[in-house]
């Protein structure tokens, strides 16, 4: 898996962002989000996915469909944290790239310093959802997106966002009344807003 890198060596960063781009993109894509943020001690990294998707179906599919994919890219996403101190990795992605975030601190969390969650949710169909186990002890995340997102139903992002709040995360939401599958202006004001919180419990 090739993972681009911008910024301060991962050693000397105070936080290390993963970001995780959405279907048909690459790291070098999602990359551009790190120059929307002026913080020069965070150092940024964009792995891309095998054939430029994470997993092959819709994330609302049963989730046996996206097999074995699923398993590989969540896989590799967790071999990514644990070559860093987990409470040093905000974990971000966006549309599929958001769904494996989702996914990751849903069912295999890893005590990070926070994460952003853009246009995107869990995934699999209702009947799949996991558990709620109150592990992720005020982990500050942000849900944003679209009401009219053509690929990401609003009802799935406010159900991810709930069930990241049972889980014991501190969440945000952002969602906003314009057809949209990007990631707007106020979603990148919130992230940043979002890392003051998060130096804070990190104690950087």
């Amino acid at each position: 898996m090739q993972v681009l890198v911008n910024g301060p060596d991962p050693e000397e960063a105070s936080l290390i962002v993963i970001l995780l781009h959405g279907r048909g993109a690459g790291g070098d894509d999602i990359m551009g989000l790190s120059v929307e943020f002026e913080d020069e001690d965070i150092c940024w990294l964009a792995p891309t996915a095998t054939n430029s998707a994470w997993y092959p179906h819709r994330f609302l599919e049963r989730r046996a469909r996206n097999e074995p994919f699923l398993t590989l890219s969540t896989e590799q996403i967790k071999g990514l944290i644990d070559q860093f101190p987990s409470e040093k990795v905000i974990l971000a992605g966006f549309s599929q790239g958001a769904c494996l975030t989702s996914d990751i601190l849903a069912r295999a969390p890893k005590g990070l310093a926070g994460a952003w969650i853009f246009s995107g949710g869990l995934i699999g169909e209702d009947d799949e959802l996991p558990e709620v186990e109150r592990v992720l002890s005020g982990l500050p995340v942000i849900v944003t997106g679209s009401e009219q997102d053509p690929h990401i139903p609003l009802e799935r992002m406010k159900q991810t966002a709930e069930h990241l709040k049972r889980m014991g995360a501190e969440v945000e939401t952002l969602f906003y009344d314009v057809p949209s599958h990007s990631i707007a202006a106020e979603e990148l004001d919130l992230a940043r807003k979002t890392l003051v919180r998060i130096r804070s419990r990190a104690g950087v």
